[in-house]
């Protein structure tokens, strides 16, 4: 798989071949690597493509005449690219924090850095990346500021803990440097799970989303599962969760799960059992989009469950198993009182 230095910014067109090349990588690498090693490339290849925007981007402000206003700065990715959890279908989840360069007009700098993010998402696109739905994405005032602004931005989503705002938090989280001052996002990343940590009345909140009569059952569909909503993002939301409480400030969901084995929140059994539910969901992923992609058709998260072999069913049935009884046990640990004990 081809990777770039970052001294060197390619065109677009070579950017958009790189990504159409994907697919079959991915294919080679399922056929002949271990599943970590296949996400491990599916992480530097998107990260390296939102790199490669953010330096397109800049170029193109620096062709007319526009240069940055700041001293310190760092493009974010949030979600599932800052999990090392991508697969194939991919939107576009990031954010700006940057420090002002003295003397540097705030007016000017809020002009530069709107234009900067809207070509960023506009070529992330041109690429290959959907826009989010969401509209999680630098280009969006919201997630983009001067650090300062990200700070009272936190403070103020903590002190008025609607739904709403603990989403905020929680996907500024779920957030890794693409380029630029990593330390502007370590202090961000590390407010945002603080003010998860602190507030008992929040991890209640997140645990009430989750609770008995929301729970996620078997989404089935003309003979399909949903992986994402059935087993996915529940299990993710869960460890997050758990994960928070311990002040683990860690994105990744499997780093998570050995935070929270060596912090003693779970059991090494329970811990063990939650990989291996959780890579199996991460392969059926991957696997699925693969075949959408051989098939020309449009990426789903969509496991057909006619076609599974009496091993395969076995290992469903588990794995929805685990993650209904993570589930149980997680809305039974926080919504009673914000904290748990472990397991």
């Amino acid at each position: 798989m081809l990777t770039f230095g970052d001294e060197i910014i390619y065109n677009l067109s070579a950017l958009r071949e790189q990504h159409a090349m994907l697919p079959k990588q991915i294919i080679t690498s399922l056929q002949t690597d271990l599943l970590e090693t296949t996400y491990s490339l599916l992480s530097i290849h998107h990260h390296t493509m939102h790199q490669q925007a953010f330096l397109l981007a800049k170029q193109q402000l620096e062709f007319e005449g526009l240069l940055p206003p700041w001293e310190a700065f760092c493009f974010v990715m949030l979600g599932s690219g800052a999990r090392s959890e991508q697969a194939l279908r991919v939107d576009q989840d990031h954010a700006l924090i940057f420090v002002m360069a003295k003397h540097s007009s705030e007016s000017l700098a809020q002009i530069y850095v709107a234009k900067l993010t809207e070509l960023i998402a506009a070529y992330l696109y041109e690429i290959g990346y959907a826009l989010c739905t969401g509209n999680v994405m630098a280009s969006n005032p919201r997630w983009r500021g001067m650090a300062q602004e990200w700070s009272i931005r936190l403070i103020n989503y903590q002190a008025e803990p609607t739904w709403e705002n603990i989403r905020f938090l929680l996907i500024a989280a779920d957030s890794v440097p693409i380029i630029g001052d990593w330390q502007l996002l370590v202090t961000m990343r590390k407010q945002a799970v603080h003010a998860i940590a602190t507030s008992p009345f929040m991890r209640w909140k997140i645990a009430d989303q989750g609770r008995v009569d929301k729970l996620v059952v078997p989404l089935w569909k003309r003979g399909s599962l949903s992986i994402k909503e059935t087993l996915y993002t529940p299990l993710v939301n869960s460890v997050r969760l758990w994960a928070h409480s311990m002040s683990i400030e860690e994105p990744s969901t499997l780093e998570r799960m050995t935070l929270l084995v060596k912090q003693h929140a779970w059991t090494e059994a329970f811990g063990a059992e939650a990989k291996q539910v959780f890579m199996q969901v991460l392969d059926w992923r991957v696997r699925i989009h693969v075949e959408c992609l051989l098939r020309k058709t449009d990426i789903t998260d969509m496991l057909n469950v006619t076609k599974l072999t009496p091993e395969e069913w076995e290992r469903l049935k588990m794995a929805i198993r685990f993650v209904r009884k993570l589930q149980l046990l997680t809305v039974k640990s926080f919504r009673e009182r914000g904290s748990a004990d472990g397991v």
